[in-house]
């Protein structure tokens, strides 16, 4: 690492804030294999969101890889009513492919996600805390997709894997420059919806 890049790194991780003070990145809560009787092709039912339907500031209908699938809700809720995740669909997200190539000069691919959408095991996803009323998902979002993030996770992560634990130790800026965040949050924002309606 030049000495220049060790500065950078250093100051990245001098600031306070962890993801994990303000957000949660939990695995997606289908199982493609435990979970595959749920699955289906009927269109009426929400849609299963895999990583490979993940992209940067979009989600895609035609993946690289894998089919178009969908989950009959009702019968998964009523079988898992305690689990943790069972509410999540209903919440704004961001999602996260699970793997990237360990090479890859972009290994953070992610993207803002409605509400009624499930989240399969290949790819994560991220929810706001309910005790935090200081970041919103866009703004986390322009932060996550940057090339600053990029590097850091590209110079700490070993593997193909994006971990949720990786995420979760993620710094965010200094929360007390409020005249840095808006900005970054109406440029996602704006891409975000320049995107979707390609």
């Amino acid at each position: 690492m030049l000495e220049v890049e060790k500065k950078v790194f250093i100051n990245y991780y001098n600031h306070t804030y962890k993801y994990s003070h303000f957000f949660d990145c939990i695995e997606g809560e289908l199982n493609m294999t435990f979970h595959k009787s749920y699955m289906n092709s009927n269109s009426e039912n929400p849609m299963i969101i895999k990583g490979a339907q993940v992209q940067r500031y979009y989600v895609t209908d035609t993946p690289s890889q894998g089919k178009i699938e969908y989950v009959d809700a009702t019968r998964y809720m009523e079988d898992y009513p305690r689990s943790k995740k069972i509410l999540h669909h209903k919440e704004r997200r961001i999602a996260l492919q699970g793997i990237t190539g360990a090479n890859d000069s972009i290994r953070i691919v992610s993207t803002l996600m409605e509400e009624n959408l499930f989240c399969a095991n290949s790819c994560n996803y991220i929810i706001s805390k309910p005790e935090n009323t200081k970041i919103s998902l866009d703004i986390l979002l322009g932060i996550f997709n940057s090339k600053l993030t990029n590097w850091i996770f590209r110079k700490t992560s070993t593997n193909s894997n994006v971990n949720c634990y990786e995420i979760n130790n993620l710094i965010l800026p200094d929360c007390k420059f409020h005249f840095i965040l808006p900005p970054v949050s109406l440029q996602a924002f704006h891409f975000f919806e320049s995107q979707t309606s390609m």
